[in-house]
């Protein structure tokens, strides 16, 4: 039967999927719903253009394509497997060559070998068409796309330092931070240097401090190979910051204190981002770092954000902080 006319479930295959639908919400599409620990299932109208556009962005968005693990594009549905694939069957074009894409993976090869058996035409790579089907909530969702809607991992994202480059782009877009070339940014715990090679394509000055080796040398960053605590004098020397960043595995609230109580380290129109690691056993103990590390930075700033960005680990959420 059809799901409903016009209406395309889009399945998101991800390892948070709540975190996926605060990003959409961010884009302006709905946040969808979590279907377990894994899927997240939205409900569109193939009338609005809403499909092509959500595939647009999962295909070009760096963040999602870190994320995301699987797509299916289903637009009806079966009590039954079979009368699902005979279904796909009849929508196929003559001779036409597709893909089969399924959920749980487990089922993709019996699904694969029951339309071989009836002379399909199946081709993993030039394929022309993707069958979709989905075995959740006690129902078989299928569909049948062209392959400009086919999800795939392109290979957008550009060799960096490591993982954390990508979370401190994914924080500047999402917080909506700006820095030029006149900015002076603080990394504390910089090494091996993701968020000093970030800062640097776009800053006059990044201050790194770690006592570990950089990996990355340029004119425009200095370092102090010290740790924060002990290279205070250091720092304290080259400020005013107009940003803090902080990504380092260390008690953000230690860090909290260091940026919020420290006299003149911060312009008056400066801000801070830190990552909090949260690796505690209770949900009550990870809310407990959360509240406590931002009541510290309410001492010296005036907006407070947290979220949990795409690139975050499911240990992680992201504090931005703002004193104007």
């Amino acid at each position: 039967m059809d799901v409903g006319q016009g209406l395309v479930h889009v399945f998101i295959q991800a390892p948070d999927p709540d975190r996926v639908g605060s990003y959409f919400a961010e884009k302006g599409f709905s946040t969808g719903t979590a279907i377990g620990s894994g899927m997240l299932m939205m409900e569109l109208d193939e009338r609005s253009g809403a499909v092509d556009s959500i595939m647009s962005l999962l295909n070009s968005d760096m963040f999602l394509q870190r994320r995301v693990n699987r797509v299916y594009l289903c637009d009806s549905s079966e009590d039954d497997i079979d009368a699902a694939i005979r279904k796909i069957e009849d929508r196929a074009a003559a001779g036409a060559r597709f893909r089969v894409v399924a959920y749980p993976k487990k089922i993709e090869d019996g699904i694969v070998e029951k339309l071989d058996s009836h002379g399909e035409v199946l081709e993993p790579r030039g394929f022309a068409e993707v069958a979709y089907v989905v075995s959740i909530m006690g129902k078989y969702f299928f569909g049948l796309s062209g392959r400009g809607r086919y999800f795939a991992r392109s290979g957008i994202m550009e060799a960096r330092l490591s993982r954390a480059y990508y979370k401190i782009a994914e924080a500047f877009e999402r917080f909506g931070i700006h820095i030029d070339n006149k900015s002076r940014v603080l990394d504390i715990g910089s090494a091996p240097g993701g968020w000093s090679q970030y800062i640097s394509d776009r800053a006059g000055l990044c201050v790194a401090v770690d006592p570990a080796k950089m990996e990355i040398e340029r004119a425009n960053i200095e370092h102090i190979e010290k740790t924060f605590q002990d290279g205070t004098e250091e720092i304290e020397s080259r400020a005013p910051y107009d940003l803090a960043v902080c990504d380092a595995n260390i008690d953000p609230r230690q860090v909290a204190e260091f940026v919020a109580g420290t006299p003149g380290l911060i312009s008056n129109r400066g801000a801070a981002l830190i990552t909090l690691k949260l690796k505690y056993k209770s949900g009550k103990s990870v809310q407990r770092v959360i509240d406590e590390t931002c009541r510290i930075m309410s001492k010296g700033f005036n907006s407070i954000t947290v979220k949990r960005l795409l690139s975050n680990t499911l240990m992680e959420a992201t504090l931005y902080a703002r004193k104007a």
